[in-house]
């Protein structure tokens, strides 16, 4: 929203349009007083940088926007299985102020009785209250009832002292968390990008072009030092075929691993495995390339929002490319 455009000066403030709202993205106002008084700023520049140089101009605006929003974990979630995952973590983490018991299930009609008739300040950072309101009026508009644990709870009585947090997972108990993640990932990920960036998918969206993922897990029963630390190898692959996203889970010593990745499995030379296989494979009579291979710490598991900080922690890593480019 601007006041003067001209090749000498520029007064402009960036507004924000809610999710619902038809409004211009640009227009031109005459009194610029009205929207300083609502606590919008202003900016005035000299020689006018967005007509001279408008890429660099918005890209300087964009990425602090960009970067508090994914710190304060403040996209716009319309997605049942994300809305449930992060309403039930902040109902479940702050249950005590709320008056309420901890719980793996928790009606909607109980938790806005109990905000109603709560003084205490609650929410943070991780998981800001803001956030928790927009969660629960998207389940409630979409005929939910109920908030539930979706995952397996940590059992903290495995967490001895100096231990790890790993240990308060058995191995299958990751393995039905992870399947759990990866069984939301593909729709979860296609609503996030539909609402927070549609024009951006193809550029951020690590899964916008990819047929086949394939994630092996590295467990073990007992973690005492960081090197023990459980991990993923996550090979994204690309088919000229147009396909739906296929998404395999394994344990590393699976007979049923795809020869092709268990070859490759103690390999971290990443560009060298990409390299050997330019021209692609054949897997169950598809054809692929690798587009992608990543190993990671498996951290985000043990998270109270697993799925909605994996998709984060990608945006973030792709914003960077991005403005970096």
């Amino acid at each position: 929203m601007y006041h003067e455009f001209s090749d000498e000066r520029i007064t402009f403030t960036l507004y924000p349009i809610e999710y619902n709202q038809n409004d211009f993205q640009i227009k031109k106002i005459d009194n610029i007083n009205n929207f300083m008084k609502k606590g919008l700023g202003v900016t005035l520049l000299s020689r006018n940088p967005i007509k001279t140089n408008p890429k660099s101009i918005a890209l300087k605006n964009f990425k602090p926007k960009i970067d508090k929003i994914l710190k304060m974990k403040g996209l716009l979630i319309r997605n049942t299985f994300l809305a449930n995952e992060f309403a039930y973590a902040f109902a479940n983490r702050f249950s005590n102020q709320l008056g309420l018991s901890e719980e793996n299930k928790y009606s909607i009609k109980e938790i806005n009785s109990a905000l109603l008739n709560n003084n205490n300040n609650i929410g943070n950072n991780e998981l800001p209250i803001s956030q928790f309101f927009e969660c629960l009026q998207f389940l409630e508009e979409n005929g939910n009832e109920y908030i539930k644990n979706a995952y397996t709870s940590k059992d903290y009585s495995r967490f001895a002292s100096n231990s790890w947090i790993w240990n308060t997972l058995t191995p299958i108990e990751v393995m039905n968390n992870l399947k759990i993640f990866l069984d939301n990932l593909s729709s979860a990920n296609k609503d996030i990008f539909s609402v927070n960036f549609p024009e951006l998918n193809s550029e951020l969206n690590v899964l916008a072009d990819v047929s086949r993922l394939i994630v092996i897990a590295n467990l073990s029963n007992k973690y005492e030092k960081y090197e023990d630390s459980p991990s993923l190898n996550l090979y994204y692959l690309i088919s000229p075929e147009k396909e739906d996203l296929k998404i395999d889970l394994y344990l590393n010593d699976d007979v049923n691993i795809p020869e092709i990745i268990s070859k490759n499995l103690r390999n971290e030379n990443f560009d060298e495995i990409r390299n050997g296989f330019k021209e692609g494979f054949i897997l169950d009579n598809h054809h692929y390339k690798f587009k992608l291979i990543r190993r990671m710490v498996l951290d985000f598991i043990y998270n109270d929002t697993p799925l909605l900080d994996f998709i984060q922690d990608d945006l973030k890593g792709e914003f960077n490319n991005f403005f970096n480019k």
